[in-house]
């Protein structure tokens, strides 16, 4: 494998490791559909997180799950809309805890390597 498709690989795998947060993100400023979701995360994370398609159902499930995510069902429309629950904004300010502290980790590493 070359190095460009190696770096491709995990800088792919990094990202996929964010899909989530970002969907939370997006519920937290508003309650969305899957559609509207998939765009507010390409949105806010600077075209960096792309879920496509049919994709984002499987993520919102796994969110709804957890007891994280709920949705309510337009019956004029029968689309789903989707707004985090009372775990999931307590979930959420944890999160941004442990992902603040773990970036400035991270921030140090890459201080320790720049040119």
């Amino acid at each position: 494998m070359s190095n460009q498709k190696l770096l491709q690989k995990m800088e792919t795998e990094y990202k996929k490791g964010y899909s989530k947060p970002f969907i939370l993100f997006a519920l937290a400023e508003n309650p969305g559909y899957p559609f509207q979701l998939s765009r507010d995360v390409l949105k806010s994370s600077d075209s960096q997180i792309s879920i496509i398609g049919s994709n984002i159902y499987p993520m919102l499930k796994d969110l709804e799950n957890k007891n994280l995510i709920y949705y309510k069902e337009d019956p004029e429309t029968n689309r789903k809309t989707y707004h985090l629950t009372s775990d999931g904004k307590s979930f959420l300010n944890r999160l941004i805890t442990n992902m603040k502290q773990f970036n400035e980790i991270i921030a140090v590493n890459l201080k320790k390597f720049e040119k």
